[in-house]
């Protein structure tokens, strides 16, 4: 290690010296120095000779001069396409110093889809994106036959001085097997050199391809020469647009039609045969701006060094991953570009003044007014933009049912494992997301194209790249949910198995898509787990039924948080042969199938804990029925635990933080969902909708109770003001019952509270809370339930004051009326 901890010290000043002290140039290249470093593959030298090369600081008269908008074009068309393009993308944006436009042709709605959310979700500081569909000019070269495997996209940049934009005059066009090695801006700037006919800039085929001695009984395309490549193009669209290229092509083209049949190379034919006739049309680029790595290509004809080397382009079939023993130094580059962190390319500061990417928070629901620095990770984490890659593969279209279901899940790398058996047990739509790094993601599409996973046509992966520390759990279970076009869906973790048919049965059981009972009905499905990997999973009820007596399956969680299961009523399930309803109870957090207009998940909560408690409270809240179905099941297998759940064991601010988050979410939800009135006289509509309610919410009273909602009737809140413990007291909270023995219950919670409350003769109840907790409380309440008057009590801490006023008689369950409670 003291070797190479010395080279990079001697890196580190020679790239200073290379870079002319260049913060932005240095950080570039550390940055793949370092990474090379780690795989292996240390490329440092070749990096400083390419520095040199490639002038990334240019002088300032040329920025000032030259600092225009460089326009890009490039034509994709599915997954694979999409792979290269992105990697593609990182190479330019990496070497760029000037701001970037982007025209993307495609062929479909997903397609577009695709490419904005990833534009939109990089959020590139001066880049923007222009997407043009192929059939806005297909009849255009659909007529010409093409035996190249790229079929019509392997066309379609003949018709680009017609679809783009009149506004773009210049465009440098590529293909999606290109990988750059030096500044965009040293290709562009060859256009200001081309003369008045020249219309097209590209370089010179490197293998003997039009020469027509390289195969048996093939006939090329008329070519000047060895002909040129069209991977690489100079366009100027204005001379093109001027000459009517489009009638020339297509003239040229029928006419040599009659000969040849169909074209081999794609456009690339058509472009060679249209300068072949008018060679005053073409600049002839240097090869290092193309060199070619295919089979054939003659090396000969670019013999620069390595380092000299602006553009690789990797125009076979095979594309540039494979082994070949000329190509190993390319490889490498490229396999730096794949696995860079494209959040890293947000942040390089480029030497053209370019507007500043936009702050990457989301549209959500973010008031963190006690937020104290200690929390800021949380806050950060649920504020980032990330980056997403929808409709990770191919997508193939399948036919729905009227009530049919989708899996929605989320995971990260290590679960892989886990979706591949979920992808055997559920024979429905299965809607994935993952949370990976670049590396990862490049590693999930090898796995997918050697059939590691069992993907079908009716499951669909989405890809959420890797930023911070924070797992985003609820954003990973939104973009699943927004993505499904299914009526239903089955909101599950990875790591539980269903019961074997489940998807079958819930189709028999589930009403039809137009039932519009359905609207506010969340299916549970009751979990379990086993503590053994050799555990075979029960095929029915039944089975389930003997496992659970023999102690070899086990309702989930039954020991460490029996509360999140608790009212699914497992007691009752057992012998439960229809689906029976159920009330929620504190800290709820069931599996359930319900339809896909749910409410959102809050993207607040990232890490672990609290997630699902919260979006149950908030269906809670909006009258949702909890039915359990009595022959659903789902089974939790063990796995090592998730850095998110050893952080909330072992790290008392995670949890902290996540109480903190818990209490302002309630606090925003009964301020939706309770509108106050004035004090002590609740809206009529929240009282008459919402009075089978059990709610006292008053969440951050003490750091020992996150949540305090018990079964005591229906909490409204009227008031906040800031508290010194979690920001949400001293806060003043109507409580309205109809029942005088739930009265009861209430002074007996507050007189036994832990937080320190004590009471005081038999008609207040002091508070005396320790310095963690909020200040003080005082309530009035007679053990009696008489008639109450108005009275006002004052703590040492602060003043807070305190009514109850009931109305009717005494008798037990015949009193109602309102009780202030101020914490």
């Amino acid at each position: 290690m003291g070797n190479d901890h010395s080279s990079m010290v001697m890196s580190k000043a020679t790239f200073l010296l290379v870079c002319n002290f260049s913060n932005n140039c240095y950080h570039r290249l550390l940055y793949i120095s370092i990474k090379a470093l780690f795989h292996g593959k240390f490329i440092l030298e070749e990096l400083h000779k390419n520095v040199k090369k490639k002038n990334i600081l240019l002088s300032k008269d040329d920025f000032n001069t030259r600092c225009e908008v460089i326009h890009i074009a490039v034509v994709s068309g599915g997954f694979q396409s999409r792979l290269q393009l992105l990697t593609l993308l990182k190479s330019v944006l990496f070497y760029r110093s000037t701001p970037l436009h982007f025209h993307i042709v495609t062929d479909s709605d997903l397609s577009e889809k695709i490419l904005r959310t990833l534009f939109s979700t990089w959020n590139l500081p001066s880049v923007s994106l222009s997407i043009y569909r192929l059939d806005e000019a297909l009849e255009d070269i659909n007529w010409i036959p093409n035996g190249h495997y790229s079929g019509l996209f392997g066309l379609s940049k003949l018709i680009l001085p017609k679809i783009l934009s009149t506004s773009v005059t210049k465009v440098v066009v590529l293909d999606v097997d290109i990988l750059f090695v030096s500044d965009i801006f040293e290709l562009w700037n060859f256009l200001s050199k081309f003369n008045d006919s020249q219309v097209l800039g590209m370089t010179e085929n490197q293998s003997d391809w039009y020469l027509g001695n390289l195969f048996l009984d093939y006939k090329p395309w008329p070519a000047l020469g060895r002909g040129y490549n069209s991977g690489v193009i100079l366009m100027n669209l204005l001379k093109l647009r001027a000459i009517n290229w489009t009638e020339l092509y297509k003239a040229v083209t029928k006419e040599l039609l009659n000969t040849y049949n169909r074209t081999n190379l794609a456009d690339q034919d058509i472009f060679n045969a249209v300068i072949q006739r008018l060679p005053a049309l073409v600049y002839r680029l240097p090869c290092v701006y193309n060199l070619q790595l295919n089979d054939n290509a003659r090396r000969e004809l670019c013999s620069y060094d390595q380092a000299d080397m602006k553009i690789i382009h990797w125009n076979n079939y095979r594309k540039p991953l494979l082994e070949n023993p000329n190509e190993s130094h390319y490889r490498s580059l490229y396999q730096q570009f794949v696995d860079l962190d494209g959040n890293f390319l947000r942040h390089i500061n480029k030497n053209c003044k370019l507007e500043t990417a936009k702050p990457s928070v989301e549209n959500i629901s973010n008031n963190y007014d006690s937020f104290t620095n200690l929390c800021l990770p949380f806050k950060t984490a649920s504020n980032l933009m990330h980056r997403m890659h929808l409709y990770f593969g191919n997508v193939v279209q399948f036919d729905l049912k009227l009530n049919d279901v989708t899996l929605l899940t989320q995971l990260s790398f290590d679960r892989l494992v886990s979706l591949n058996r979920l992808l055997i047990q559920w024979t429905g739509p299965i809607i994935a997301v993952l949370y990976l790094t670049d590396a990862e993601a490049f590693q999930l599409a090898t796995f997918m194209e050697n059939d590691f996973l069992n993907i079908r046509n009716n499951v669909i992966i989405h890809v959420v790249y890797k930023e911070g520390n924070l797992y985003p759990v609820n954003k990973l279970r939104n973009i699943a949910l927004q993505s499904s076009i299914t009526p239903f869906v089955f909101m599950n973790d990875i790591d539980f198995v269903p019961a074997t048919g489940l998807y079958e049965h819930l189709l028999q059981i589930l009403p039809q898509q137009g039932d519009a009972i359905a609207s506010k009905k969340a299916y549970i499905v009751p979990a379990f787990e086993v503590y053994s990997y050799h555990v075979i999973i029960p095929e029915s009820k039944t089975d389930l039924l003997k496992s659970l007596d023999s102690g070899e399956i086990h309702i989930f969680r039954s020991k460490e948080w029996v509360k999140g299961h608790l009212a699914t009523d497992y007691d009752r399930w057992r012998n439960a042969l229809e689906p029976y309803k159920i009330a929620w109870s504190t800290d709820f957090e069931p599996y359930f199938v319900v339809r896909r207009d749910v409410p959102l998940y809050d993207e607040r909560f990232v890490g672990f804990g609290w997630n699902k408690v919260a979006h149950v409270m908030n269906l809670d809240f909006l009258n949702y029925e909890f039915i359990v179905l009595p022959f659903a099941y789902i089974v939790h297998l063990p796995h090592s635990p998730s850095l998110e759940l050893l952080q909330y064991r072992q790290n008392s601010d995670y949890r902290r933080c996540l109480k903190l988050i818990m209490g302002q979410f309630i606090k925003e939800l009964t301020k939706t969902q309770f509108k106050p009135g004035k004090q002590f006289q609740p809206i009529a509509t929240n009282l008459s909708s919402l009075l089978h309610r059990n709610w006292l919410s008053a969440h951050g009273i003490c750091q020992e109770f996150p949540c305090l909602y018990q079964k005591f009737g229906i909490m409204q809140i009227t008031s906040w003001e800031s508290c010194s413990c979690f920001g949400f007291g001293p806060a003043q909270f109507v409580f309205v019952t109809h029942e005088t023995d739930v009265l009861r219950e209430v002074y007996t919670f507050l007189h036994d509270f832990p937080g320190g409350i004590s009471a005081s003769g038999t008609s207040s109840i002091d508070t005396k809370f320790s310095d963690m907790t909020c200040k003080s409380a005082a309530v009035n309440l007679n053990d009696n339930f008489p008639s109450l008057q108005p009275t006002v009590y004052s703590t040492s801490h602060s003043a807070m004051m305190t009514t109850g006023k009931f109305f009717g008689s005494a008798g037990p369950r015949s009193t109602s009326g309102t009780l202030s409670v101020a914490f």
